[in-house]
């Protein structure tokens, strides 16, 4: 009996051992990006574009082609809580849609007059009849026509890999830090505009125990009182 226990034992480490090593070898590589402001404060809500080395990307393409003629356009939402978008952020791809229901018991007057996409939903309550089709890729502001102390935006990109910081200014990807070419970073209290995105070349970062920091300065977030600022600098 003990014998067999023994066995069983045994049995079960080496199998536990080789399915451990199985899955070592076959998952996917994670990549921190810090996003830190002057401060040395995290930055949520930045967006981060990865863009890859010529023979990856070339290494994907047929893969990426496949997957593209059986997907269907992804919708995504922002809402409207509190006389607030939420989120305040949202990274979508390319040819996505976008739904902006309004759960408030108030009514809004969506618009954007940024050139990546200019639309108007006149006063409304509840959930519009239809999502918007985002054909451009470039950064969309929103505003209220009725509550000028509302403002969001929808970054809309055309890279295969690109995600947005969360609170404590991190973000990980399933990618080897060697075949990325360059980063792209944007945030709307950039001290340089709304619509600046800066790029950092792969071989001017630093790896350190899997992570990547990042310095992107930004301004304190103003009073907003008109929209006018905003939009005339968002492409």
């Amino acid at each position: 009996m003990i014998t067999l226990i023994y066995r069983i034992t045994i049995t079960y480490f080496i199998a536990s051992f080789i399915f451990s090593l199985f899955a070592c070898v076959h998952a996917a590589p994670q990549l921190v990006i810090n996003v830190i402001d002057q401060d040395q404060q995290p930055l949520a809500n930045a967006v981060v574009e990865v863009l890859l080395k010529k023979e990856t990307t070339e290494a994907n393409v047929e893969s990426a082609n496949q997957l593209s003629n059986t997907q269907t356009i992804p919708t995504y939402v922002i809402d409207q809580i509190n006389k607030s978008f939420v989120p305040e952020v949202l990274v979508i791809p390319k040819n996505s849609l976008v739904s902006f229901p309004n759960s408030d018991d108030l009514r809004h007057h969506v618009y954007s007059f940024s050139a990546a996409k200019t639309f108007e939903l006149k006063l409304y309550a509840g959930k519009p009849k239809s999502p918007l089709l985002f054909p451009e890729e470039g950064i969309v502001v929103l505003g209220c026509n009725i509550h000028d102390a509302m403002v969001g935006y929808i970054y809309v990109s055309n890279e295969k890999q690109v995600a947005k910081t969360d609170n404590n200014g991190l973000i990980q990807i399933n990618q080897v830090f060697s075949q990325i070419e360059q980063l792209k970073v944007w945030h709307p209290n950039s001290s340089k505009g709304v619509d600046y995105r800066k790029s950092y070349n792969s071989a001017d970062l630093t790896l350190v125990n899997g992570r990547v920091t990042i310095t992107f300065n930004v301004n304190a977030p103003m009073p907003r009182d008109t929209f006018e600022d905003q939009f005339s600098h968002a492409y």
